[in-house]
Parts: C-alpha cells; structure tokens; sequence
C-alpha cells in the first residue's frame, strides 16, 4: 500500500477554496469598490490564546471603513500562506503565490479554520444535507427531520 499524501488529498478542498476567495477578490474590486485585507496579528499563535478569529476583513477604498472577520481563512490556502510567509495584508486583485514554503507547526491544521481559537473544519459550519443547512453550535446538537413537502416535523 502506498504512504498516505496528505498534500495531495487535501489539493482539491484547497483549491476549491482558493477558486471562491479568488471569486470573491474580483467581485469586490469590480463592483462594490473594496478590497480583501486581513488586520489581525502575523503570528498565528496569538489567535490561538486570545480566542479570536482568524479571517478577513473588507475594507471600502473611499471611505476606509472597515467590516471586520468577513471571511476566515482556511489554514493551507493561498491567502494564508501569503499572510504567514509574505506578510502580505492586502489583497486587491489578486493572491501571491507563495513557492515551497517551509513547513510551520500551524500547517498541521491544514484545511482547517482558527474560530475562537480552535480549530474548525467544514462540518462544524453546516451539516451534509445541502439543501437544509443549519448552524451548529459547540457541545450542542440539533436533529432536524422533513416531511416529504421539506417542511420540519417535531
């Protein structure tokens, strides 16, 4: 049996990832006059004690205000490790790409999200079922059921 490659299984919800934020970038740049920036601490580390977020924020370029932890960033992706490796903290057209970068103790989360400092996967946000998602909460659990019309039965 081949070594597990866990770069490799992790490329495709990577990209996926980049692909949308990439998306976003644009979408902002062209239509509503903002940019992606991150203002938080370069050390990822002091998320981690402060129990913060690790994400985005949109800034408005006339006016530079601020809408802060917009969109968190998934440990691995283009935009962190541009965050982590380049310190770069503004993103307005596109994300520099960062080329064999050294390997951090963070990195061990990849595909992973810092949320009140823990780290979150996808299925902490939504359930499998993609047409009825639901917010899910720490140590909580919520069983929702439908009827054949979608409607939720008690």
């Amino acid at each position: 049996m081949p070594p597990l490659n866990v770069p490799l299984m992790f490329e495709p919800i990577l990209g996926n990832y980049d692909a949308h934020i990439r998306n976003f970038i644009h979408f902002l740049d062209t239509r509503v006059d903002c940019m992606l920036i991150y203002d938080g601490p370069l050390d990822i580390h002091q998320h981690i004690r402060e129990r913060t977020l690790y994400a985005l924020s949109v800034q408005h370029r006339p006016t530079k205000k601020i809408l802060r932890n917009v969109y968190p960033i998934m440990l691995g992706s283009q935009i962190d490790l541009a965050i982590r490796h380049l310190q770069v903290c503004s993103f307005e057209a596109d994300i520099p790409t960062v080329s064999n970068a050294s390997f951090q103790e963070v990195d061990i989360g990849r595909g992973f999200f810092i949320i009140c400092g823990f780290l979150r996967h996808l299925p902490y946000f939504f359930t499998n079922d993609s047409t009825h998602t639901h917010m899910v909460q720490k140590k909580m659990v919520r069983v929702f059921t439908y009827d054949a019309l979608d409607r939720v039965r008690s």
